[in-house]
């Protein structure tokens, strides 16, 4: 009898693996694209319930379907299929709450989107945790086609969420086609998420000269603070001339303090930003402090006069950042993530999806599973830097550049994270950028092989490229042909 119940639990198991790898091979065929292999998956899956049924139930471990899968890669025709034929829900919701339409808005893939908005999928439908809509979706992608169609099936362009209106997500990330798009549908420059934060704020942080002009031709309040802290405090805190000068020129206040009491002067000197110090000095009253010279405000916040440092110099191990047992700046790695949280463990275990589809060459597989691990987790700099090297190889280094600066704003001491960025600069043929990128990365980690061939290939290559705009009568770049390790 004891042998009998073993065969038998021996053979459910059996049946349930096969099960499992045929829900599998269903899946992996929506993300392929490919509708004549994905009807014979369907096939294979339907135990006598027809292909509706087979469609309607079959999800992965978030939660998502053929048709969430088949959206976010863009696989119109299958979209259709799904449906036109098998009568898919358009608005099905994975664990997350994400729709077939959000994550075809997150991977910017219009016709997808433009399709299941015909087919009356919801755009209003919010993210569980975040609120967030398929608009704030396509502002931070850049997909501005998308959030003109979008605002004209009536979405609502100033959507809150937790992070914010779309337009704080589109000039946060430095989107200027889709903030220019927002503005365009009516969207408020001055509505700030819960913490205060505005559009320009936000731009200030992201650097966006061409998203900063046009929010204050919109009438952004140019002195709307966050905690005490203006858009000038931001960008003069960031070192960014040009953004202090256009901020000045709107009308910004160089006296404003923040909540800890100091000018957007007091930031400037405090992060070594001499010339935004220069530029600030006239308009400010540092004078009735007796503070006279920009040589005694450096001093002041603790600046040597003779520090030759460059501003726009990358971090390196002599530099102020997370220190090891000796008192030294670590270099290396961010630090593993904390899985007792039960979001960031499965935000893991997507990781770990992508990490072996990368292994079998399914790069656009692994996207999807590193953006499903970073709808659970924003803060993993590993997974941007794994995306990035995902997009770059299936071909779009315009995303994997994002992700590359992604994952070097949250871990600026990963020489990894300068090579991604640096890989994507020399996929675009923007050379300087790749060499500048890679040299950082070098700063950081001098003996790194990987880094210092990725340089001088860039030297090499952007040399080439030098002197081939000069026969061709363009103008010399200097800074360039003088760079070197």
């Amino acid at each position: 009898m004891a042998s009998r119940a073993a065969n038998n639990e021996e053979k459910d198991g059996g049946t349930a693996l096969a099960a499992r790898a045929r829900v599998d091979a269903l899946l992996t065929a929506a993300k392929e694209g490919d509708v004549a292999k994905f009807k014979e998956k369907v096939e294979l899956c339907d135990e006598g319930h027809g292909p509706q049924k087979v469609v309607s139930d079959t999800k992965d471990g978030n939660g998502r379907t053929a048709l969430h899968f088949a959206a976010s890669q863009g696989h119109v025709d299958l979209c259709r299929y799904l449906l036109e034929d098998l009568e898919a829900p358009v608005n099905a919701q994975d664990d997350e709450g994400h729709t077939p339409l959000a994550l075809a808005v997150m991977q910017s893939r219009p016709e997808a989107s433009k399709l299941l908005l015909e087919k009356g999928a919801d755009h209003s439908i919010p993210h569980q945790q975040t609120g967030a809509v398929p608009m704030h979706h396509a502002a931070r992608a850049g997909a501005s086609e998308v959030v003109g169609m979008l605002a004209s099936k009536n979405a609502d362009v100033n959507a809150p969420s937790s992070s914010g209106t779309p337009l704080i997500w589109a000039a946060g990330w430095g989107n200027v086609a889709s903030a220019e798009e927002l503005l365009k549908h009516g969207a408020d420059p001055n509505q700030a998420d819960q913490d205060g934060v505005t559009p320009l704020l936000a731009v200030a942080g992201s650097g966006s000269l061409a998203i900063a002009k046009s929010l204050i031709e919109a009438k952004a309040e140019v002195n709307k603070d966050a905690g005490g802290a203006t858009p000038l405090h931001v960008a003069s805190d960031q070192g960014d001339l040009e953004m202090v000068q256009l901020l000045l020129a709107a009308g910004a206040d160089a006296n404003r303090r923040d909540a800890e009491g100091a000018r957007p002067i007091d930031a400037a000197a405090a992060g070594n930003h001499r010339k935004v110090v220069e530029a600030l000095l006239p308009k400010s009253e540092a004078a009735k402090d007796g503070e006279w010279s920009v040589e005694a405000l450096m001093k002041k916040a603790g600046v040597p006069s003779s520090s030759g440092r460059g501003e726009e110099a990358a971090p390196s191990k002599s530099e102020e950042g997370p220190k090891d047992a000796n008192g030294d700046v670590k270099v290396g790695p961010p630090l593993p993530p904390d899985l007792s949280n039960p979001k960031v463990k499965r935000a893991q275990e997507a990781k770990m999806r992508g990490d072996e589809a990368f292994k079998r060459k399914q790069f656009m597989v692994a996207v999807d599973a590193y953006t499903q691990s970073l709808d659970l987790d924003l803060e993993n700099a590993t997974v941007f830097s794994n995306r990035s090297i995902c997009w770059l190889r299936a071909g779009q280094p315009e995303h994997a550049l994002t992700d590359a600066k992604a994952a070097r704003k949250l871990a600026p001491y990963w020489p990894k994270a300068c090579y991604r960025e640096g890989a994507a600069y020399r996929a675009m043929l923007k050379f300087e950028d790749a060499a500048t990128a890679f040299y950082e990365g070098v700063q950081l980690d001098p003996e790194n092989k990987e880094l210092v061939e990725g340089f001088q290939e860039a030297i090499k290559a952007g040399r080439e490229a030098h002197g081939v705009k000069q026969q061709n009568g363009g103008s010399p770049n200097v800074s360039f042909a003088e760079m070197k390790l």
